[in-house]
């Protein structure tokens, strides 16, 4: 029996809303393209800690041909979900395929296929002598680190789902530990690289002028780390390593700086979020001790208390909130609330 391809692609789609729960054009907050974001930060991830050390210290072309197969294909398909996931323009969702068309090509049409064309391109011309792109490929791969920037975008909107201020903070505080981590990895492989090329660096005084890659890499990522924060033993060996790692020394100082800022911001959230309510109840004691209340009458007026007030606290809450947005928004808001 045949089908038109039309026919087939309405067939998919129920097939999809059958077995997935999803439908075309997909909500960018739905599980499985929250699942999809979440493998694509995964893989974004990888490519931060490898392409440093393929471009800088292993002077290879890749640690896994099947991987990077893998992950080509997976930004492929990734090009074509885009055009099927409703988007946000301004405060508005965009459900048509048109004007999702038009949001994706404003904003990351273009890098994707710069990301992704390269790759293709590789496979389709093969191991040709007559094209030598081990160097081109190298510096190509390093395209792929714009990923971050669109994987950041799509973390903050899948994090507008969460309400837990303290679920909130840690995921914070997991971004600035991953970018402290992926900068001194990034920092380490360059000082490996400078101290590979240049004569008399920090290789030869380290006793040895070709080091194990492995042993190098450790070596200069505790250099990197000791910048921002202790010290050690290998340091500048002539005048390229020297300005370096002042450049170095002066970014740590201010990132690290702005890293112990922005916790103790944090940490201060999280002590004014509960101070309030600790204010409240010093109060209530220290009325209830004055007046000799009895136990029992105490714990009734405090169990009552803590039940009521914040129920009455948070309606007044949620009618401040929710006077703020349009009526259409109220209503959905406040029949899910039911």
């Amino acid at each position: 029996m045949m089908y038109s391809p039309f026919a087939k692609v309405v067939r998919l789609h129920t097939w999809l809303v059958t077995m997935f729960a999803v439908s075309v054009p997909m909500n960018p907050q739905c599980k499985p393209r929250l699942i999809w974001d979440l493998v694509g930060l995964c893989f974004v991830c990888y490519d931060a800690v490898t392409i440093p050390l393929l471009l800088l210290v292993c002077n290879a072309d890749s640690f896994s041909p099947a991987v990077d197969l893998c992950l080509l294909l997976f930004w492929t398909i990734d090009v074509g979900l885009s055009f099927l996931t409703s988007t946000y323009v301004s405060s508005e969702l965009t459900t048509s395929f048109r004007g999702i068309a038009k949001q994706y090509a404003r904003t990351w049409l273009l890098p994707d296929l710069m990301m992704c064309s390269p790759g293709w391109l590789v496979i389709a011309l093969g191991s040709s002598s007559r094209f030598n792109f081990t160097r081109l490929l190298r510096i190509l791969r390093s395209l792929r680190l714009l990923r971050l920037l669109k994987m950041e975008t799509v973390l903050q909107d899948q994090l507008k789902r969460v309400n837990s201020l303290v679920l909130l903070n840690a995921v914070h505080l997991a971004q600035l530990l991953f970018l402290l981590l992926m900068l001194n990895h990034t920092l380490a492989c360059f000082w490996f690289w400078i101290g590979q090329s240049a004569d008399g660096g920090w290789f030869s005084r380290v006793g040895e002028s070709d080091l194990d890659p492995i042993q190098g890499y450790v070596m200069a990522l505790h250099w990197s780390i000791t910048n921002f924060h202790g010290s050690m033993e290998v340091y500048p060996g002539n005048m390229t390593e020297r300005v370096f790692a002042v450049v170095v020394l002066i970014s740590g100082m201010i990132i690290f700086s702005t890293f112990v800022s922005v916790i103790t911001d944090m940490i201060l959230q999280v002590r004014q979020f509960r101070k309030k309510k600790n204010e409240q109840k010093q109060q209530l004691r220290g009325y209830l001790r004055r007046h000799n209340i009895s136990a029992h009458l105490t714990v009734g007026v405090k169990r009552y208390l803590e039940f009521h007030t914040d129920a009455e606290k948070a309606w007044v809450e949620d009618r401040e909130l929710l006077h703020a947005l349009p009526l259409n928004l109220q209503k959905s808001v406040l029949l899910e609330a039911r």
